[in-house]
């Protein structure tokens, strides 16, 4: 995530100058300054000095001994924020709108904090039921302002089992990958993955490697994206040989994400075309949820395949489950550089994965997903599974 520059902090100040959290000094005049009050009004010392680092310090030391408190759970958060502490500041203001959920302080301060960090959608879907016409307006100056170009680059390990299946029992491979972003929005990509599959024990056939390449470029807007893709498979098997893969995929975000995703796939024996449609909401707070739905003409046959996934997104972190079911015929996930180029049918399905932000540029993710296969006896036994599990690492420049 891109750190706040100076100037970032400036505009949110000044922005932010009504969202301040009003304390008027001590609750009753005539009583002693209790330890609340004291940690408050030393706190607005702290601030009006410029020093919210200090601020900070002073209300998490006494913070834990009120917490239904709303008023010193956002006091909190504004210094946090004014250290230019966001990641602990988004979680202090998510406790402040918790106790206050009509906050419209807690809610815009939230929402201006996720910005800074660089999830201007996430941002935008906090500040939209303030129906605030000039915050987010600002909000959107500051997220065109702050996007630059930059490069990624990621690797991952990814293992197989399909008990069941004798051909191809157990697998084990390798992906390197590396996606590139322009300020204007342009983005480009590719990634190979190389695996080595092996038969059962017992079993006549012979073990075999196959490699894919994948590729992609296009443009990424705020409300707007399109990118084209491709990918080849070399089956070395040679139950399916060699295969290629186009697609196109469109975004459109009036509200959540609408994701339409089409791919054309070319095999020796078949061409498999197929389309899916996707809508990421926001739920409540991070949480969103995408139901899916995907259909595929495979030799003049209508296969229809529904999902549904959830992702929550707190503070550098993210995890996802879905389900999906309805039957599939070797479909490609060209966005997620996975294809399916298996004899066996996809029945159903299941998947997770989680994301972690972990110093710097560096975050680290893992994933598995499940499948269960419908094959065509003799060859494939009538029904299988398939697991697939992956973890690796990102660099973001």
């Amino acid at each position: 995530m891109p750190r706040a520059l100076p100037s970032t902090l400036m505009l949110f100040t000044s922005i932010m100058s009504f969202a301040r959290p009003a304390y008027g000094g001590p609750r009753d005049a005539s009583a002693t300054v209790d330890a609340y009050d004291g940690a408050m009004e030393k706190a607005h010392d702290e601030e009006a000095r410029g020093d919210y680092a200090g601020a900070a310090r002073t209300l998490t030391a006494v913070v834990d001994d009120y917490k239904q408190d709303y008023a010193i759970a956002l006091e909190l958060a504004w210094a946090l924020a004014g250290a230019g502490n966001d990641a602990t500041a988004e979680r202090a203001y998510r406790v402040a709108l918790a106790r206050a959920p009509a906050s419209r302080d807690a809610r815009l301060g939230l929402a201006w904090t996720l910005a800074r960090e660089g999830r201007c959608g996430d941002a935008r879907d906090m500040a939209a039921p303030l129906r605030d016409g000039d915050a987010a307006s600002a909000m959107n100056r500051h997220c065109q302002a702050s996007k630059r170009s930059g490069v990624a680059v990621y690797a991952a390990f990814d293992a197989y089992a399909f008990p069941g299946i004798a051909s191809k029992s157990t697998g084990l491979g390798a992906l390197a990958g590396l996606t590139g972003t322009s300020a204007s929005g342009w983005t480009f990509g590719g990634a190979f993955r190389d695996t080595a599959f092996a038969p059962a024990s017992g079993s006549a056939a012979s073990g075999f490697s196959q490699v894919e390449g994948y590729a992609h470029a296009g443009y990424e807007g705020r409300r707007l994206g399109l990118l084209l893709e491709g990918a080849v498979v070399d089956d070395g098997s040679a139950l399916l040989g060699l295969s290629e893969h186009v697609g196109a995929s469109g975004r459109w975000s009036p509200f959540g994400d609408l994701l339409l995703d089409v791919s054309l796939s070319l095999y020796r024996d078949e061409t498999v075309p197929r389309a899916a449609l996707t809508w990421s909401l926001p739920v409540a707070g991070p949480l969103r949820l995408a139901p899916g739905f995907a259909a595929q003409d495979v030799a003049g046959q209508w296969l229809g395949n529904a999902s549904l996934a959830a992702l929550l997104s707190i503070s550098g972190a993210s995890t996802w489950v879905g389900v999906k079911w309805g039957p599939e015929e070797r479909p490609a996930y060209l966005l997620a550089q996975v294809v399916y180029d298996l004899p066996e049918r996809v029945a159903w399905g299941a998947w997770a994965g989680t994301r972690l932000h972990v110093a710097g540029p560096l975050s680290m993710f893992a994933t598995y997903s499940f499948d269960r296969l419908h094959g065509t006896p003799p060859l494939q036994p009538a029904t299988s599974d398939a697991h697939m599990a992956t973890a690796g690492a990102g660099l973001d420049f």
